[in-house]
């Protein structure tokens, strides 16, 4: 009788069979999960209840379970109506002669695990994607500054040749001219060069130090006030990965200030405080409506960037009141 009242109350779905696999008994809740009535399931095997593509794959192993080992598994089961019911079972060998299985059921669980496995290969599609892109736009940027500013003081250095040997008398004027030419070429390929190696290539100079030539580059070609605060920042604390995403979103973040912002002052600070890193970039520039869609490229570069480092992306801005952008990675 306390047999009995346990078998039925119980939470989890009960069978009992002999080692062939042919039912003996099953409590209430085991005709609930399959759709079957008692009579109905004491007619047939465990083995009905398997998913056809997973028995030879997962079989129950009654010589195993003959020796008294209990097995535990998940399998594919399937009702009634033939839909897939994961479960998870408990087996044993029980009463001398029988086999006790309890499943149970966790069919939501699996559903919800592949469900969250689908959505984080759609978004890991989703930052390679846009990985490859940002890529490609450097690579079409690279292009458009070769052929836009590098070839032309090369052409330009070539006309200055081929005249000083078409006009002997001015050979030496021309020549010259041609030599300045490249010589602004060789510096224009040297900027361009320490651009794209950034401070994971240059180990003689690293993070820090990269930075601060970039903004005194910016701050000398575009008239601009630009400071940096690094102060609670320890470099040799900082992955080699993240250290280049840094410099690539800082140089992204003050490309966009150039293009858009009509800013005098940029302030860049990056600063540690307990398990997290923070970015600013800071611009007094006419700044934007937040609440504005905006189509540029630049934006959605370095948040796709942030997001290969778990890293969250805030920006702070109004028409008028410039721009503070944020990029905090957490540890």
């Amino acid at each position: 009788m306390k047999y009995d009242s346990l078998f039925e109350q119980a939470t989890d779905a009960i069978m009992v069979t002999d080692f062939k696999g042919n039912f003996k008994d099953v409590n209430s809740n085991c005709c609930t999960l399959f759709g079957y009535a008692k009579q109905e399931l004491l007619q047939l095997k465990i083995t009905a209840l398997l998913a056809p593509s997973r028995l030879k794959e997962n079989p129950i192993r009654f010589d195993i379970l003959a020796t008294g080992r209990t097995i535990f598994n998940e399998r594919e089961m399937v009702d009634k109506k033939g839909t897939i019911i994961y479960v998870k079972t408990n087996a044993k060998k029980f009463d001398g002669n029988s086999i006790l299985v309890i499943a149970r059921d966790i069919t939501q669980r699996k559903f919800l695990e592949k469900e969250l496995l689908h959505q984080k290969m759609q978004e890991h599609k989703k930052i390679i994607k846009a990985v490859t892109n940002a890529q490609e736009n450097e690579r079409a940027e690279i292009g458009r500054e070769l052929h836009d500013n590098v070839n032309q003081l090369l052409a330009t250095s070539k006309l200055y040749q081929h005249q000083s040997l078409k006009v002997p008398y001015k050979r030496l004027e021309y020549i010259t001219k041609s030599q300045e030419y490249l010589s602004c070429a060789i510096e224009e390929l040297r900027k361009l060069s320490q651009a794209l190696v950034g401070p994971t290539q240059d180990k003689t100079m690293g993070l820090i130090a990269s930075l601060d030539k970039l903004l005194n580059d910016i701050s000398i070609l575009e008239d601009i006030e630009i400071s940096s605060n690094y102060s609670t920042c320890r470099e040799e604390e900082i992955e080699v990965g993240l250290k280049l995403v840094i410099y690539r979103i800082v140089q992204e973040q003050l490309n966009n200030i150039l293009k858009h912002a009509q800013a005098s002052k940029i302030e860049v600070e990056i600063k540690k405080e307990a398990n997290r890193l923070q970015v600013s970039i800071t611009d007094n520039g006419k700044g934007f409506c937040l609440s504005e869609k905006r189509n540029g490229i630049g934006l959605k570069n370095i948040k796709n960037r942030a997001e290969i480092y778990n890293g969250i992306v805030e920006i702070i801005s109004a028409p008028g009141a410039g721009c503070k952008m944020k990029i905090i990675f957490m540890e």
